[in-house]
């Protein structure tokens, strides 16, 4: 146990000694907590959240952030698309196996940045946020580009277009929640 002495003096002008309990004094800092979403958390935002993840570890701030995916139509337990995993791995970004999340109203609200791959997935959710301190914004808001294109169902060329897009798009997400 971490322990302080610390003196007082009571009516008798007699020292008093107390055992301060230090331990807890200093608070931890919460996490940033972001959320990527796309239409079935198997493609764009569980690409994009593992691409983050490494970038942050780079940067050693990994440990500040909480970093997650989700889809507003995911089913539930679906597996990241197989060629999705071979774009993370061709361009070095390590990738544990994931699952579909289905976006929920609890996983939104515990989220400081929701950060959405197109204009339409965040025009699904925004309402539920008009008063809410969430802040939720399209890649192409913060890159200044296009809306982030779904490679689903497409070949190893298009999911690694897209992840090289996140690549380099990440210092832009980073810069976005930093300021």
């Amino acid at each position: 146990m971490n322990t302080k002495k610390t003196s007082k003096t009571n009516r008798f002008n007699k020292p008093i000694t107390k055992i301060a309990n230090t331990k807890n004094i200093s608070k931890s800092v919460p996490k940033i907590r972001v959320l990527f979403v796309c239409t079935g958390n198997t493609c764009r935002s569980p690409m994009l959240e593992f691409c983050f993840k490494s970038f942050l570890k780079q940067k050693k701030v990994l440990s500040k952030f909480d970093v997650k995916s989700a889809g507003i139509l995911a089913e539930e337990n679906d597996l990241i698309a197989d060629n999705a995993i071979l774009a993370l791995k061709s361009l070095g970004v390590v990738c544990n196996s994931k699952n579909a999340k289905l976006l929920d109203q609890n996983l939104m609200k515990k989220s400081d940045y929701i950060i959405c791959m197109t204009e339409h997935h965040k025009a699904s959710i925004e309402k539920d946020f008009a008063k809410a301190n969430v802040k939720v914004i399209t890649m192409a808001a913060i890159t200044n580009g296009p809306d982030v294109p779904d490679p689903y169902g497409c070949g190893i060329e298009e999911y690694s277009a897209v992840l090289e897009y996140f690549i380099y798009a990440c210092e832009d997400v980073f810069s976005f929640i930093m300021n």
